[in-house]
């Protein structure tokens, strides 16, 4: 048995992380990737006039055009609906669901393009758009990024279009309809407003932490406070499960946290910065003002759970 040709080949994270790798090409800039994407929306909802006017506006833009002029090949292809390219099998499993996906994939990674599906959701609703895709999980976990046009969470004329990509990450914008020229005309981006994504608990801690600035003491007497200054009831575990997963959203709007132990005591130390504050108000935070007031804490000391 030759024992050199079956050696495992392996990479250490350092020699990962000073790769230089081959940047993500972008059909629509920050937003549509190279790969496979899917487009799911209820029926009669406009994915198809969005999915039209996709493919005109990267028609007309001029930058694609010079390049296309060099290297005639095609950057987009829009298939509305994936349904009538599908293999026509009873085998609705996750597996198969899957499987199709990768084709598709494979085929747009060997040409350096992108593919857009347009796709149904499901009759019954789900707390996570992102679920509400027909089929099984398969099909959204081939995905390079997904799309789901939703009915407005804000709007009740317009619509939420949900992203979720490897390379992009989450993000939502709040679209509206022209009836005159059938075109989806952006309201809001979350990009530019990363405060639209977070959840009400969130947002209403960012509001409180305005007003308090600084807290430290236990979990639960912080979330006694929230809990009186919210007018809602908040679980200890579960606010703080939602604090973690929302950390680095919540530094972005100037809350900072950390969690600790003392004496057998779960602690956590909180405060708010204003972004408009200056640097000397940032190193006045650092020093020691009372048993109430917290350091500045800039970085991630504990892994999200």
């Amino acid at each position: 048995m030759n024992e050199t040709k079956n050696k495992l080949t392996v990479i250490d994270g350092e020699t990962l992380m000073d790769m230089r790798l081959v940047p993500t090409r972008f059909c629509v800039e920050t937003l549509l990737p190279q790969g496979v994407s899917m487009l799911g929306g209820a029926p009669k909802i406009g994915k198809s006039w969005m999915v039209l006017d996709l493919c005109i506006r990267i028609a007309k833009d001029e930058q694609i055009r010079n390049f296309v002029a060099e290297h005639p090949d095609t950057v987009l292809v829009a298939i509305d609906t994936f349904q009538i390219i599908r293999n026509r099998t009873a085998d609705t499993s996750y597996a198969n669901d899957y499987e199709e996906v990768r084709q598709i994939k494979a085929l747009a990674d060997e040409l350096g393009i992108s593919v857009l599906l347009v796709h149904h959701l499901r009759k019954q609703g789900d707390s996570d758009p992102l679920n509400k895709l027909s089929g099984t999980t398969g099909i959204s976990g081939a995905m390079d990024a997904l799309f789901i046009l939703d009915k407005s969470r804000r709007n009740a004329a317009g619509a939420t279009l949900i992203c979720a990509s490897r390379d992009t990450g989450y993000r939502e914008l709040e679209l509206q309809l022209s009836p005159e020229t059938c075109v989806w005309n952006l309201v809001s981006d979350s990009l530019e407003s990363p405060q639209l994504i977070l959840p009400e608990e969130m947002n209403g801690l960012i509001a409180f932490m305005k007003e308090k600035i600084s807290f430290s003491g236990t979990n639960s007497d912080f979330a006694d406070q929230f809990s009186a200054y919210y007018g809602k009831s908040v679980s200890v575990k579960g606010f703080k499960q939602m604090m973690n997963r929302w950390r680095y959203s919540l530094e972005e709007q100037g809350v900072f946290f950390e969690n600790r132990r003392s004496n057998g005591q779960r602690l956590l130390d909180i405060s708010y910065f204003s972004s408009d504050g200056d640097e000397s108000d940032v190193n006045d935070a650092k020093q020691p003002c009372g048993e109430n007031c917290v350091p500045f804490v800039p970085c991630v000391t504990e892994t999200p759970r």
